[in-house]
């Protein structure tokens, strides 16, 4: 079950499956992006903090799980790319 998420800080190489983002959008830092990969329908990703802090806050509003929303944003991910 996805409770528990720990994020990794110092990650080489790191990137977010969701924003695409590679390196740490604040101004101030020059550090690498914070992630957390999750195993997902026998995938990998890797998901940013900044994004899954937004995930966190739109499933508490529409009441639903992280895991809920994640799956739903996957699917209209797979569809933008198969229209791009």
């Amino acid at each position: 079950m996805m409770n528990k998420f720990i994020f990794e800080y110092n990650k080489k190489n790191s990137k977010c499956d969701f924003c695409f983002r590679k390196r740490n959008p604040h101004p101030l830092y020059d550090e690498t992006l914070v992630t957390t990969v999750i195993e997902f329908n026998h995938k990998k990703i890797e998901i940013c903090i900044n994004c899954y802090e937004e995930l966190e806050v739109y499933s508490k509003k529409i009441n639903k799980s992280i895991k809920q929303i994640i799956f739903l944003k996957l699917n209209i991910l797979n569809i933008l790319k198969k229209n791009s």
